[in-house]
């Protein structure tokens, strides 16, 4: 017996040297990316597990507002993210050899330029800057593109996209589903932990179907990922993530490698949205409905006639600080804007705006990368998303945004494509 015991703790420790070995070789960035991976998928669990629903008003009895009892916790998961990405941002910008100096020199003067005025000028808090409602972050998202010369990063994230997007999208769909059974299969809801794990799941379904070659992940698995997140959309009542959702699956389809079987493949594909519908009018009905009531309602151009009636365009060239709103329904200082570029010139001017334009417009025009095409498909998905076919997808530091841009890195560097090649090959 104690012959056994012994050998027992041998292996244990046996174990435990092994492991700390392998956390020891574990290169800085790696561990920075994955540290702030983890805390993005637990923020929206933890918000969930403590999370109750309520009547948006005393007017409306189906649309219902989201709130938590564990805030402070993913408060914490929030900032450790965020500064996880910071450092690893820092560490591709000036410790490795920077392929992009010029826009590394327009975003931290204008983070510089602009934080100063925040915190001088209108006394704006170090940590609502950083990592508020509109934090100044906005201007160093960009900047993500030389991340993807960082170490084997692109190997990484080439790994680890598939089973994100299916991790984000299972946990989404059991909130979402969570929320139907509380509340009933017709309500709706704004913002939620579920509309936080689809921006997480389109992130990485997006990366996949960019980078991951079939030998890493399968024609059929990225249509079960599509499949999975079209149900989603319909679950959530939202006609834009639908869109996206049909279009990379259409995508997938008529992209593969086999070029014999693309009009299998599409047909395929058809068949399964047409079975994937049948089936959600099966089980959700009432869901469905509501989703089917939203397909001719317009809630974009009044937003637009909102905005701008009571904000002057010309202040959208230097921007109206962290704290500008502008009254939307029965919010007197809404912060947001549906279109990303809108909100980013409404807040910090025409600086981020066009930074971020710059990479999407470069990521799209280059031909001459590995998986180019692809590449270039996500940017204009990418696009569409800011300029407003998506729902609450903000522009935002979280590891979801940080890997598209990285992605975007890896199509734009050649340094980013051979190690990317390299990474596909094996």
């Amino acid at each position: 017996m104690a012959l056994s015991s012994l050998m027992d703790r041998r292996i244990s420790n046996r174990r435990t040297v092994s492991i700390s070995a392998r956390l020891g070789e574990l290169p800085v960035s790696a561990f920075l990316f994955y540290v702030a991976l983890v805390a993005g998928f637990l923020i929206p669990l933890i918000r969930d597990l403590g999370g109750s629903y309520i009547l948006a008003t005393e007017w409306e009895i189906s649309r219902y507002a989201f709130r938590t009892s564990a805030g402070a916790p993913a408060t914490f998961l929030s900032y450790l993210q965020q500064i996880c990405l910071l450092l690893l941002l820092v560490k591709a910008v000036f410790l490795n050899r920077n392929t992009h100096p010029l826009l590394s020199i327009f975003a931290i003067t204008g983070f510089g330029v602009y934080g100063a005025i925040e915190l001088l000028i209108r006394k704006t808090s170090m940590l609502d800057l950083l990592f508020g409602s509109v934090p100044i972050t906005v201007f160093l998202i960009p900047l993500f593109i030389l991340v993807a010369g960082e170490g084997d990063l692109s190997e990484r994230l080439v790994r680890v996209s598939p089973g994100a997007a299916l991790i984000a999208f299972v946990l989404g769909f059991g909130s979402i589903v969570r929320f139907h059974v509380l509340c009933g299969w017709d309500g709706t809801i704004g913002w939620s932990p579920a509309r936080d794990y689809f921006a997480l799941g389109i992130s990485f379904l997006w990366i996949t179907a960019a980078f991951a070659p079939e030998s890493r992940c399968g024609y059929l698995k990225k249509v079960l990922l599509c499949a999975i997140s079209m149900l989603f959309a319909v679950l959530i009542a939202t006609r834009s993530w639908m869109v996206q959702s049909v279009l990379v699956l259409l995508y997938i389809a008529v992209s593969s490698p086999s070029m014999s079987k693309k009009f299998r493949r599409v047909l395929y594909t058809v068949v399964l949205f047409m079975g994937a519908v049948l089936v959600a009018s099966i089980i959700f009905p009432d869901a469905l409905s509501t989703f089917g009531d939203r397909l001719d309602e317009d809630t974009r151009s009044g937003q637009y006639e909102i905005f701008f009636s009571q904000v002057d365009p010309l202040s959208l060239v230097l921007g109206n600080g962290s704290t500008a709103g502008y009254t939307y329904g029965t919010q007197a200082n809404y912060l947001f804007f549906d279109n990303q570029f809108i909100f980013l010139m409404f807040h910090y001017g025409i600086g981020p705006a066009l930074m971020l334009a710059y990479v999407l417009l470069k990521t799209i025009v280059s031909s001459d990368t590995v998986n180019g095409s692809s590449c270039r498909f996500v940017a204009v998905m990418y696009l569409a998303a800011l300029l407003g076919l998506s729902n609450y997808y903000s522009y935002a530091l979280n590891p979801g945004i940080a890997c598209l841009f990285i992605g975007f890195g890896i199509s734009v560097s050649k340094c980013g494509a051979q190690k990317f090649g390299q990474a596909a090959s094996k």
